[in-house]
């Protein structure tokens, strides 16, 4: 089995756990589940994909039963290879990169750049992007896929976007050492949904779109969510909460925090500190939606060798984690230009 930038796994698991944990990987290993998949590069890291603390996500979404963890993980392997999602993260042009961000960073959260208190990143999505047009040209995208992939191509978009979370954000933020556990691997975010927009009329005209993000989170990346904070929710919320639940499992259900607002400040200042929370939100960080992610300073000054300037805003496009061999990772910004194919080295970090 392959080595990977995050820790060890097993660091917070209790003895049984630990044991299911040992077991699966055993299981998966044996059924040629974690062979290196296919389209990676030479040096590619395997984080996000096979790597240990992926293979736990997916038995936490199981509870542990490893049976049920095996055949999800087979299913979300194979969704992953007919739509040739690595590929695609790899080579993608990245002006179509720019066209889809926009339609996708208002279909689902985006990493802000910034961390919670406990050093998580922090997801920011606000449901009055999701107008008539943006639904629209989502339903046209699920209807349709590319060859013979398994997916529509709305799926498979949202597969390459939030490969940029559990490849890059998840294990970047995992070698951040300015937190209180250092040594514990981040591997789920924080989501802050506004949802002071959002009527019952839109909830129906959703309701495709919750059923697919559902969908997406349980088979390809379960447990990615730490916690949700529906924040600014409007006096008649509960409604639309009471038929929204129906439409996710039970489980991401259970991680939804409905925040009023008069209500959000306190709350979200618990988890965040002022620096790293919009202004809208109580804090004291001005950013546009949907803009490149910028990181925090703590953060800017982990990477070494680094072309980011101090601004440390993050290129546009995907992102990759790749080993150099004299255990330094380095962060390339990939996909393409006019048919060049890009690979820039952004910073390392050990």
């Amino acid at each position: 089995m392959e080595t990977s930038l995050l820790q060890a796994a097993s660091g917070t698991l209790t003895d049984d756990e630990r044991t299911c944990l040992d077991t699966f990987s055993k299981l998966c290993y044996q059924e040629k589940l974690l062979q290196r998949p296919e389209g990676l590069q030479h040096g590619d890291l395997i984080d996000g994909l096979t790597d240990q603390h992926t293979l736990l996500r997916f038995l936490r979404g199981k509870s542990f039963d490893v049976d049920r963890a095996y055949e999800q993980l087979k299913e979300a392997l194979a969704i992953r290879q007919s739509a040739g999602v690595i590929a695609t993260y790899d080579t993608i042009d990245l002006g179509d990169f720019e066209e889809k961000r926009k339609l996708v960073r208002y279909s689902y959260p985006h990493w802000s750049g910034r961390r919670d208190k406990s050093g998580k990143p922090i997801c920011i999505f606000d449901s009055r992007h999701l107008d008539d047009v943006v639904i629209q040209r989502y339903n046209e995208d699920r209807s349709v896929s590319r060859g013979d992939a398994a997916v529509s191509n709305a799926m498979e978009q949202a597969i390459v976007f939030h490969d940029y979370l559990t490849r890059f954000v998840f294990p970047v933020c995992s070698a951040m050492r300015d937190r209180k556990q250092p040594g514990t691997a981040i591997s789920s975010a924080v989501y802050i949904a506004d949802v002071s927009g959002m009527t019952l009329k839109q909830a129906w005209n959703l309701r495709m779109y919750i059923q697919d993000f559902g969908v997406l989170l349980s088979t390809c990346f379960p447990e990615v969510i730490d916690r949700i904070y529906a924040v600014n929710a409007p006096s008649y919320f509960g409604a639309i909460w009471s038929f929204v639940r129906k439409l996710i499992d039970p489980r991401t259900a259970s991680k939804v925090e409905i925040l009023y607002p008069g209500q959000v400040p306190a709350a979200l200042a618990a988890i965040v500190d002022a620096d790293d929370l919009p202004t809208q939100y109580g804090g004291r960080r001005e950013v546009q939606y949907g803009a490149p992610p910028v990181m925090d300073e703590a953060m800017l000054q982990a990477l070494t060798s680094s072309s980011l300037g101090s601004a440390g805003q993050w290129p546009q496009g995907p992102i990759k984690l790749r080993s150099n061999g004299d255990g330094q990772v380095a962060l390339i910004a990939v996909g393409s230009e006019g048919g060049d194919r890009r690979r820039d080295l952004i910073g390392l970090i050990r």
